[in-house]
């Protein structure tokens, strides 16, 4: 049997790919591609070869897939056209694996993005699954309504994929009466239920990040542009903390957590970048952060109240002192 979910997604990737009357004959690297593209996750060649392994020859796994390798065609198939894993009945870890899934792909049905795939999401959750009414659920999402500028996820993920510039209505809060930008989209990132595009301002040749609930136009043009290369989402936000991005240094915070607070730390660590360090201090425990001092950092860190204490720097110490005293103010 697959010992986990992912596989059992690779095995499906793999027969859709050997099903394609269209483009026949797929090798390693196109599997290898699909799977990257389909689950986001980088698949290695060994993983590949042993899933072809175990669809062809894994007797608990039960496929028993006709799979061979075309020599002139430098390719796989199947030798029997007709076969396909679909055509078999469901494993029970393959129901839940599906069922994972549905779960998941349910909460963003909603959503304009995802609206269009509706239909693949109910039969998703319908394949072959006991729908019982008194079905006690496994998995609870919080719920939130749908956060505005929802509605242009799709043209801006249009957009993206196909590398078109785009002309933005954008309602900032630095004009009154909004600006038009020419940008390059890059990235559509989600934080605190709202959505955000990091996109290239053309006329200031500046990565800028949007949010879509202060966009009120997208208009798709037909000029393309190439992707930088040295542009990295994880290391345009390496130091940030929420979706604020400086052109500062990052600064390292040292702070003490209560022994109350430092199990939730431990477990839930602010930012990647954090470290625990072997100070004590009465059962207070000491961790180190590399950010940048954002309005979100310290509205985070004040937040923890009298569960907290800020080491270093001076500048961070000052900015929660102060706000704290303004807070305190009639």
């Amino acid at each position: 049997m697959p010992s986990n979910k992912f596989a059992i997604i690779r095995y499906r990737i793999i027969d859709d790919l050997l099903t394609n009357k269209y483009k026949k004959y797929p090798g390693i690297d196109d599997i290898i591609a699909k799977c990257l593209e389909v689950m986001g996750i980088p698949v290695s060649k060994s993983t590949v070869e042993k899933d072809l392994n175990a669809m062809r020859f894994d007797e608990a796994l039960g496929y028993r897939a006709p799979i061979a390798w075309h020599a002139t065609e430098k390719g796989y198939y199947y030798t029997d056209p007709e076969y396909s894993i679909r055509s078999l009945p469901l494993q029970n870890d393959e129901l839940e694996a599906i069922k994972f899934a549905s779960d998941i792909l349910s909460q963003l049905a909603s959503t304009p993005l995802f609206r269009h795939y509706a239909d693949i999401i109910n039969t998703l959750a319908l394949a072959g699954l006991d729908k019982a009414t008194d079905e006690w659920p496994v998995i609870q999402f919080e719920h939130n309504p749908v956060a505005s500028g929802t509605e242009w996820l799709e043209p801006l993920y249009r957009a993206i994929k196909e590398r078109k510039q785009i002309t933005l209505g954008y309602h900032s809060f630095d004009y009154e009466s909004g600006v038009s930008l020419m940008v390059e989209p890059y990235l559509l990132k989600s934080y605190r239920l709202r959505w955000y595009l990091i996109a290239r301002n053309v006329e200031r040749k500046k990565v800028r990040i949007y949010g879509l609930d202060r966009i009120v136009r997208v208009d798709l043009t037909s000029q393309t542009f190439e992707l930088p290369t040295d542009f990295r989402p994880a290391d345009y936000f390496r130091y940030a903390f929420g979706i604020s991005v400086l052109d500062d240094e990052p600064v390292e915070i040292e702070f003490q957590a209560s022994p109350d607070l430092t199990p939730y730390l431990i477990s839930q660590p602010l930012h990647h970048s954090q470290i625990q360090l072997p100070e004590k201090n009465n059962d207070w425990t000491t961790f180190r952060l590399k950010v940048w001092p954002t309005r979100e950092l310290l509205m985070s860190l004040m937040g923890f109240g009298t569960d907290i204490r800020i080491v270093a720097p001076e500048s961070i110490r000052e900015a929660i002192r102060n706000s704290h005293e303004q807070a305190g103010k009639p």
